[in-house]
């Protein structure tokens, strides 16, 4: 059997962690280093390092209305759906956050990035082929009503992934477990890739393993007994469809809900490591402008998503009782592209937007260059990791722009517009409704757009019509031919999943064979060092291809009251665990 510690750290470099749901090197203008104030330092750790700590000056201070609560957590976040009620419907990082308070998986990973055993006796032992998984359940695990979690939970959960029906984000065509198209097509009912040897033991086929392989075998189990009511083969969709109270094995459980305003959840009494000292966690939907008040108040203990700039950050080292921190995320901001679109299919074209857009300007504009730009959408940290070039730099030349299109035929009509063949260049760009930074960034884009000769007709939607997680968007090319939404809603920076022409996150509808090539090379090789290569080039093709314009890598800013203890340490693949926190009394 084969030691796998390697395997996980080359995984843990290039996967995002919930989805759903971008991570960055050091630069001279991050973090907001420039301010100064005496409560906001740098980590030290290992795995900390490039965090910025703001720390609550005097947590006991009269205007501190949150002590009161005692035992009580309220978290504000940007939205709440009940896509966050089942662990393989979740679209946003909100879904997520709610999710790892209602379940949970088989592992967790440390502040290091390694996986440790979760619900799990031990990590799996991996066959030296890596096609084998063989997995130990701990005996003493519950579902919230105290029935037993055995391994008929595990095979339900695989065949409801497996299902003809199943319309979610769990990546099973990567996964590839022996027999599972048989099992979807109806022809067994069984998934020979699966086998249950007891209630606590179970072993784990796969047919063509990768570096997301550990990855996607780390499920959240879903209870047999309740969700099963629901399930026959070929129905994985009414567990969607159907109005269904979640029901996990968490540290919290469900206790009310109302559409997009509050979710509240109770500690859970038959939690693995005990039950909480916070008995009630409420998400609460707020107005992330006025986020400072609601911290104030006493109305939430934590904000989580702020957007990072100069004046949030001076707004909360004003307030003596909070504390925060800030890190390089695995989430970045782009414009979309829809190369289904003839005229988007011309690099040249590609290359001129990516080349007009000043992205310099929208980070100074609208995070007081708290943020660092990007040429290609990569986690700069693991950019470091394959590339000894230069950073990172802004592409931005007007000139070279226009001579790309020239390049292609189009010229400046009388009306400043180019045409070719009778045909103006327009294009259809869809921006996210009511959201202020959104707007900063498209007013720039489309300023740089129309310098150099290109027309842009908007239209506002709500964000509900980009479901990035799911295959929805497949259906919609249409409707737009470049996007940009709120970057909490963004992309992760899993190429393989994101630019494969078949990838489960292509909502692009782009397509490149020699990279298809690159990514499935590096996706089963599992060490990092012999694989350097392999990604400089695919690096260097995506730069080059543009199959989306990316600005800018985004940082988590989480703001919370210094009651709040055991949130000691910050990083790209978890924040904070809530079995690990507790609330001072």
């Amino acid at each position: 059997m084969l030691d796998f510690r390697r395997y996980v750290l080359l995984f843990a470099s290039i996967i995002f962690v919930i989805s759903l749901f971008t991570s960055c090197g050091k630069s001279d203008n991050n973090n907001g280093n420039k301010m100064k104030v005496d409560n906001i330092y740098k980590g030290s750790g290992k795995f900390d390092r490039d965090t910025l700590y703001i720390s609550a000056l005097n947590v006991d201070t009269p205007t501190n209305d949150s002590l009161v609560k005692h035992d009580i957590l309220n978290v504000g976040i940007n939205s709440i759906s009940r896509r966050s009620f089942n662990p393989y419907f979740a679209e946003s990082k909100c879904d997520v956050y709610i999710i790892d308070s209602l379940w949970e998986p088989l592992m967790k990973r440390g502040y290091d990035g390694e996986y440790y055993p979760n619900i799990l006796k031990q990590l799996p032992t991996v066959s030296e082929d890596k096609t084998t998984y063989l997995f130990s359940l701990r005996e003493d695990l519950a579902w919230e009503d105290g029935t037993k979690l055995t391994t008929k939970d595990i095979e339900f959960t695989y065949k409801f992934l497996m299902d003809n029906s199943y319309s979610g984000s769990f990546d099973r065509e990567l996964l590839n477990i022996k027999n599972w198209l048989e099992y979807k097509d109806g022809t067994v009912d069984y998934i020979s890739g699966l086998e249950i040897l007891d209630d606590y033991n179970f072993k784990v086929m796969v047919e063509t393993p990768n570096v997301y392989t550990l990855d996607l075998l780390n499920i959240y189990p879903l209870s047999f007994s309740y969700y099963g009511q629901y399930y026959y083969q070929g129905g994985s969709n009414q567990l969607e469809s159907v109005d269904i109270r979640p029901f996990g094995n968490g540290v919290f459980k469900f206790l009310g809900y109302e559409e997009n305003k509050y979710l509240i959840l109770e500690s859970n009494s038959f939690h693995f490591k005990g039950k909480s000292n916070i008995s009630t966690l409420t998400y609460k939907v707020i107005d992330m402008k006025n986020f400072i008040n609601d911290l104030t108040s006493g109305n939430v203990d934590i904000v989580r998503d702020v957007f990072l700039n100069d004046e949030n950050l001076l707004k909360i080292s004003k307030v003596e009782f909070l504390s925060g921190y800030i890190f390089p995320s695995y989430r970045y901001a782009s414009i979309g592209i829809n190369h289904s679109n003839s005229i988007l299919k011309d690099v040249n074209v590609r290359k001129a937007i990516n080349l007009c857009i000043d992205k310099s300007e929208i980070v100074k504009k609208i995070s007081d260059n708290n943020l660092d730009i990007l040429d290609a959408p990569i986690d700069r940290n693991f950019y470091n990791l394959f590339y000894d070039k230069d950073e990172v730099n802004n592409d931005f030349n007007k000139n070279t722009a226009m001579s790309f299109l020239e390049k292609s035929g189009w010229k400046k009509g009388l009306n400043g517009f180019r045409e070719k063949e009778g045909q103006k260049l327009e294009f259809k760009f869809l921006i996210e409704k009511d959201d202020l930074i959104v707007s900063k960034i498209f007013t720039l884009v489309k300023k740089d757009l129309e310098s150099i000769g290109i027309s842009v007709v908007s239209e506002e939607v709500d964000k509900e019509i980009f479901k990035l997680n799911s295959k929805d968007m497949k259906n919609i090319p249409a409707l737009y031919d470049l996007f940009l939404m709120n970057p909490n809603f963004n992309f992760e920076s899993n190429w393989f999943k994101s630019f494969s022409t078949n990838g489960m996150n292509n909502f692009y509808y782009y397509s490149n064979s020699y990279l298809d090539e690159l990514l499935y090379n590096i996706s089963v090789e599992f060490d990092i060092d012999k694989s350097k290569e392999l990604y400089q080039k695919a690096y260097e093709t995506i730069k080059e291809d543009i199959p989306i314009v990316a600005l800018f890598q985004e940082k988590q800013f989480d703001v919370y009251n210094g009651r709040i203890l055991g949130i000691n340490s910050a990083n790209i693949f978890k924040t904070f665990y809530y079995d690990e926190i507790i609330l001072k009394k």
